[in-house]
């Protein structure tokens, strides 16, 4: 059985994928399998994937066969294909206000970064004074928040 065989088994259908999606939740959820096995393999088909849809030699070859058909839009094998512009990008940097802009833009993230760190820092309320205005601010320690995840990696 050579590869695109092996991943014809996958759904291709809403319908398919959506009962494909319910099947394998309730295999983990039931504990009839692992949820570290299906972490793994999941891992490992999102990286061949993303590799396959990359590859420059592939997306030439797909890009190639879809002209033959001579039609902005084609349906085969389950799906809905459409040639268009993706990826569009502009060069701004003739132009002397964005760059001035964009040097401004900069400063100022650097300065919020470097506010940030110090926030960081701080472990109670702190009051300061602006030296210029003789005004007060308060700055409290922000307010973390995180997720714990297990993380996958394939050796």
């Amino acid at each position: 059985m050579d590869t695109i065989s092996i991943m014809n088994q996958f759904p291709t259908t809403k319908e398919s994928m959506e009962r494909f999606f319910n099947q394998t939740k309730d295999l983990i959820l039931s504990g009839e399998r692992n949820p570290l096995e299906l972490a793994v393999v999941l891992k490992a088909i999102e990286d061949t994937i993303s590799k396959l849809r990359k590859d420059e030699e592939i997306e030439n070859s797909i890009q190639k066969e879809f002209e033959k058909h001579r039609q902005k839009n084609i349906e085969l094998y389950g799906g809905k294909m459409t040639l268009k512009e993706t990826g569009v990008k502009y060069d701004y940097s003739r132009s002397l206000v964005w760059l001035k802009l964009t040097e401004t833009k900069t400063e100022a993230e650097n300065k919020v970064k470097e506010h940030e760190s110090f926030l960081k820092t701080l472990k109670d309320k702190t009051i300061i004074v602006d030296e210029k205005s003789g005004e007060t601010f308060e700055l409290w320690p922000p307010v973390k928040t995180s997720l714990t995840k297990v993380t996958v990696s394939i050796i």
